[in-house]
């Protein structure tokens, strides 16, 4: 999936303005982001949304300097169907 921006979000506020802003420039040719927070897991407007405890799952890349996103079949093993 590649890297993209992280957010947590510990309050009862789940909105990503920031995150929104960077989806939406053109210039940043950012795609997609991951929101971690109290909601269950969702994707809508480019950002995927997962519970706070679900940060154990991402991956660091072979540079060690950004983390990689997990990719969609990795999260449907954790979601219950």
């Amino acid at each position: 999936m590649g890297h993209g921006p992280v957010e947590v979000k510990s309050g009862e506020n789940k909105k990503s303005k920031s995150l929104i802003t960077v989806l939406n420039t053109e210039k940043y040719n950012i795609k997609r982001a991951i929101r971690f927070s109290r909601n269950n897991v969702g994707f809508k407007d480019g950002i995927i949304s997962l519970p706070l405890y679900m940060v154990m799952f991402l991956k660091n890349n072979e540079k060690k300097e950004l983390l990689s996103l997990p990719n969609a079949d990795e999260l449907r093993k954790h979601i219950k169907q």
